[in-house]
C-alpha cells in the first residue's frame, strides 16, 4: 500500500470510529475523552452502560488491511523517548476493532492483550506495517505483531 497519505489514514480511522460508536451506541452512552488524556494514553472513547451505570475506557482501532491478522503495535517511531506503540503504553481498559473486510467488531480486554504481547511475539513474530504512511514529511515506521483474529477472538468478544 505504498504512497497512502497520513490524512487518507486518518479518515479512515474516523470512518471507523463512527462505525464503532453506532455499534456500541445502543448499549453504552459514549463520552469522547479530552484530548489531553487521549496523548497520554491512548484512550479513544469512555463508555458509561445503560444497564448498570459502570464506567470504563476503550481504545479504537479499525483495521482496513486485515483479512486474517489483526496489528497489534509495539515499536512507532517518533512516539515518545522509547518509540513504544500504542498496545505497550495504552490506559483504555479495553481494545475495540473494527474489521471492515469482514463488517465484525471484536472487543478484548486491554490487559489480555498485553499480557499475551510476550507469547504472540514469539509465537507471530514482529513485521513492519504494511503501508507506508507518509506524515509530517516523513515515512510511517511502525512494527507489530500480526496476530490473527481467530487468536484475537478467543481472548475477547466478537459480534456483527
Amino acid at each position: 500500500m505504498n504512497g497512502v497519505t497520513f490524512k487518507q489514514k486518518y479518515d479512515e480511522g474516523k470512518e471507523g470510529e463512527l462505525i464503532l460508536d453506532r455499534h456500541f451506541s445502543t448499549k453504552y452512552i459514549i463520552g469522547d475523552i479530552p484530548s489531553a488524556m487521549e496523548r497520554v494514553g491512548d484512550i479513544d472513547r469512555l463508555f458509561t452502560c445503560c444497564a448498570t451505570n459502570q464506567v470504563f475506557t476503550v481504545e479504537y482501532k479499525s483495521d482496513f488491511e486485515a483479512v486474517m491478522n489483526v496489528f497489534i503495535e509495539t515499536y512507532c517511531e517518533g512516539r515518545g523517548e522509547a518509540n513504544r506503540g500504542w498496545a505497550l503504553d495504552c490506559l483504555a481498559q479495553y481494545l475495540a476493532i473494527y474489521i471492515p473486510h469482514w463488517n465484525k467488531v471484536l472487543t478484548v480486554p486491554m490487559s489480555t492483550v498485553k499480557a499475551r504481547i510476550p507469547e504472540w511475539l514469539g509465537k507471530y513474530g514482529e513485521s513492519p506495517a504494511r503501508d507506508k504512511t507518509v506524515g509530517r514529511g516523513k515515512p510511517y515506521q511502525a512494527r507489530g505483531i500480526p496476530v490473527p483474529i481467530q487468536e484475537m477472538i478467543k481472548h475477547g468478544k466478537y459480534r456483527d
